[in-house]
């Protein structure tokens, strides 16, 4: 394949990626021969190119090597942005390998510069022998369907537009541009599972077909395309069977927790229940998969009541009867904070937004267990809120004797997550209000005496 081919199949591979011209493109330049043919034959395409260069923090050489880059890529026209990351010392702290700890500190610093430079997508140089490497990884490790896609073409933002070309095209394209090329050493150390992948294992299966990079890839798409059709079919599944949490306050744990009809679920094929675990764990930030996703399924179908925990701790399952709880293991600390009066105070960790205004010719008649009630402006000064604490008490608007807030949640149907969530109103004297649960009797408007408006609603997303 020469240059002009490479080119072409750049071209063909962002238009079916959906990627419009003169797009605002991050590349990940590592300076070997993949990266510099993605950069120069995306720039030479039209697109709007910058170079991202991480230096990992492992090679002494790595300082001058990423001044040499930045030089060549001002000589060319192309904007380059250095960063550094100490992978050594994030792979300890993480207890990752080095192989793992290097790809996630490109990916962070790709993004930061995406959202820096207010680009469209970020591209890496990945190609046929990349992905073939890779679902040979994946079969090696254990693997399903989605393991077998190896490298998507697409992920977000995140391209590939060099899936279709091999590396010994890439190779003869960086030759004719005259870059220079920067050779990464662990790319021959066999002490990495991907260069013994590279280097022994490759070779043989080549001498056993030579297409097999080609027929890996062809597998690859086709299972890239079923897994596509499977996750839909299994999302559709989940949305059968959840269980509504939280009514009006459903927005206060949309991120962290979930519940299905267990029984409603075990009707499915088994094969798209366990899809569908996967895909509400990772909605979770968490992981379900291999052994441990088989010993869920299993104790799902045949026990009435258990729990099981996810890769590091990160989702909990929980299951009795008919109710299945997924849930994040992050634990909510306690917090408070002032509110501001009048004004608007928004909370994106929680995901709402609370609203205090100042009232006048309003009813101040509102359902029990509103998200919009009227206060009396004599019991709304110092507002702020906070978690709930223990022994909080208060005297419900329209009875006389007071009541634990941990009774009240608990009857307003709240899950454990959302009473640790909930955001309590307090003024100088403690609660006046909890959203959707209860108003203290003492904020009760009398007559035309000045009064608050406040109101809690789900946060809006950024630009709505």
């Amino acid at each position: 394949m020469n240059s002009n081919d490479v080119r072409e199949v750049v071209r063909q591979s962002l238009a079916d990626l959906g990627v419009p011209d003169g797009s605002r493109i991050v590349v990940g330049l590592s300076g070997g021969i993949d990266s510099w043919t993605l950069l120069l034959s995306l720039q030479e395409l039209g697109q709007d190119v910058i170079a991202a260069h991480l230096n990992h923090g492992q090679r002494a050489e790595a300082a001058q090597q990423a001044e040499m880059l930045g030089a060549e890529c001002e000589r060319r026209g192309i904007p380059f942005v250095p960063g550094q990351a100490d992978v050594p010392r994030l792979s300890q702290d993480q207890g990752i390998g080095l192989e793992e700890g290097g790809r996630w500190a490109r990916y962070e610093f790709f993004e930061r510069v995406a959202m820096a430079m207010q680009a469209d997508f970020i591209a890496t140089g990945h190609t046929r022998d990349d992905r073939l490497e890779t679902v040979l990884f994946h079969l090696t490790r254990g693997t399903g369907p989605a393991g077998l896609v190896g490298i998507p073409r697409r992920r977000g933002r995140i391209i590939r537009p060099l899936l279709d070309i091999d590396r010994n095209d890439t190779r003869e394209f960086a030759k004719e541009a005259g870059v220079p090329i920067i050779f990464d050493p662990s790319n021959e150390d066999l002490q990495f599972a991907r260069a013994r992948m590279r280097h022994r294992v490759v070779p043989e299966l080549q001498t056993i077909h030579p297409g097999v990079r080609r027929n890996v890839a062809r597998l690859a798409d086709l299972m890239a395309e079923e897994d596509a059709l499977l996750n839909g079919l299994a999302a559709a599944v989940l949305e059968r069977a959840e269980i509504p949490l939280n009514g009006d306050l459903r927005f206060l744990t949309l991120d962290c927790e979930v519940a299905f009809d267990r029984i409603e679920l075990l009707r499915e094929p088994a094969a798209l229940v366990r899809r569908g675990l996967i895909l509400a764990a990772q909605t979770l930030g968490g992981e379900f998969a291999g052994d441990a996703l088989d010993q869920l399924l299993e104790g799902l179908f045949e026990q009435e009541r258990g729990s099981f925990t996810g890769r590091e701790g990160a989702v909990i399952a929980t299951w009795e009867g008919r109710r299945l709880h997924l849930e994040d293991g992050q634990v909510d600390e306690p917090f408070r904070y002032p509110l501001v009066a009048p004004g608007e105070t928004d909370s994106e960790v929680f995901g709402w937004t609370m609203t205090v205004q100042t009232a006048t010719g309003e009813s101040p008649a509102r359902a029990a267990r509103s998200l919009d009630v009227m206060v009396a402006a004599r019991a709304a000064q110092g507002l702020h809120f906070r978690a709930v604490e223990a022994g909080d008490r208060m005297v419900p608007l329209g009875m006389e004797g007071s009541r634990l807030l941990s009774d009240m949640l608990g009857e307003a149907g709240l899950t454990p997550r959302a009473r640790r969530r909930i955001p309590v109103v307090c003024d100088l004297s403690g609660p006046i209000w909890v959203p959707g649960v209860a108003q203290s009797e003492r904020t009760r408007v009398e007559g035309d005496e000045p009064a608050r408006r406040l109101t809690l609603a789900p946060l809006s997303p950024p630009g709505v």
